[in-house]
C-alpha cells in the first residue's frame, strides 16, 4: 500500500467537498519530507477563503504542531514532529462557535481548546495548503470523516485499521494509497475531489505496521491476532512500540 505526495508548492493539494457541519471527526495518516522551516498547512477544514477554517499544521518552525482559527492560534503548542516519521492525527470538533476541539496524535491527546465565536464556516476539507499558501512537502494517506465526534479509544482503533472501524456516521473514506484512489470510497456518494497543482503517488511508502482487519471489534482480538512475538516497532513512524500497544492493552 502506497501513499499520496503533495509536493509543497504554492498551488499544490486536495480538496474535498461538501464538508460535515455539526459534531465532525477527521483523520489521517501524514509523513512530512520537508522541513519548510516556516507555517506549514497540514489540513484546512471549512471554507478556503476565510480565517473561520480550522488550520492544523506547524508554526513559523515548520516542525511544531499547532492549531489555528479566527486569526489566533487555539490552544497550546503540540508535537514536535520529526521529518521523514508517519504521524496519525485525528481532530475532534464542532462547527457552531465557541466549541471545544481535540487534535489526536497517534492515538493520544495533543493539543485541545475552544474555537472562536463565530465558529468553522462550512466549505471543504483541504489537504496540504491553505489559503496563504502555506504548503505541505510530504506524503498522506487513509483519509476519514465523520459527522460525529468519536471517542479516544474509537480513534485509536482507526489509526489501526485501513477502513473505517466505525461505519455508523461515516460521512467520507479516502483511502489514497495512490494517485488514482482520491476519491470518496464509502459508498455514500461524497464527492467532488479536486486535485490542483501537482499530486503524484509513492507506491512503496506508507505507516510502516500491521493493519488489522476492521471487522475485529474488541482489541483482546486484535491483541490474538498479533501476538507479541510478532509484533515490531515501526522502523518510519513515532512513538515507540510500547506505547502504542500499551493503548490497545488498556482498552482490550
Amino acid at each position: 500500500m502506497g501513499s499520496v505526495r503533495i509536493n509543497g508548492g504554492s498551488t499544490d493539494y486536495i480538496y474535498y467537498v461538501p464538508d460535515p457541519s455539526g459534531n465532525v471527526t477527521v483523520c489521517w495518516w501524514q509523513r512530512m519530507l520537508v522541513d519548510t522551516n516556516t507555517f506549514t498547512c497540514f489540513a484546512w477544514l471549512g471554507n478556503f477563503i476565510n480565517t473561520y477554517a480550522i488550520y492544523v499544521g506547524t508554526d513559523g518552525s515548520g516542525t511544531l504542531l499547532q492549531i489555528w482559527q479566527e486569526a489566533a492560534q487555539r490552544g497550546s503548542s503540540g508535537t514536535n514532529l520529526v521529518v521523514g516519521l508517519w504521524y496519525h492525527c485525528a481532530i475532534v470538533y464542532n462547527t457552531v462557535g465557541s466549541s471545544a476541539f481535540t487534535l489526536y496524535v497517534n492515538g493520544r491527546i495533543d493539543i485541545t481548546g475552544t474555537l472562536g465565536t463565530t465558529g468553522v464556516t462550512s466549505g471543504r476539507i483541504t489537504f496540504g495548503n491553505d489559503q496563504y499558501n502555506e504548503g505541505y512537502n510530504g506524503l498522506i494517506t487513509s483519509v476519514k470523516v465523520w459527522n460525529a465526534k468519536l471517542l479516544r479509544h474509537e480513534i485509536v482503533r482507526e489509526m489501526w485499521s485501513k477502513e473505517p472501524v466505525r461505519r455508523r456516521d461515516l460521512w467520507q473514506w479516502s483511502p489514497l494509497p495512490a494517485h488514482g484512489y482520491l476519491a470518496d470510497r464509502s459508498g455514500l456518494g461524497r464527492g467532488p475531489y479536486i486535485i490542483n497543482g501537482t499530486i503524484t503517488t509513492d507506491p512503496t511508502s506508507a505507516p510502516d505496521f500491521e493493519w488489522y482487519d476492521p471487522r475485529f471489534a474488541a482489541y483482546s482480538d486484535v491483541l490474538q491476532q498479533y501476538p507479541r512475538k510478532h509484533r515490531r516497532a515501526p522502523s518510519a513512524m513515532a512513538g515507540d512500540e510500547g506505547a502504542l500497544w500499551y493503548q490497545l492493552v488498556e482498552m482490550a
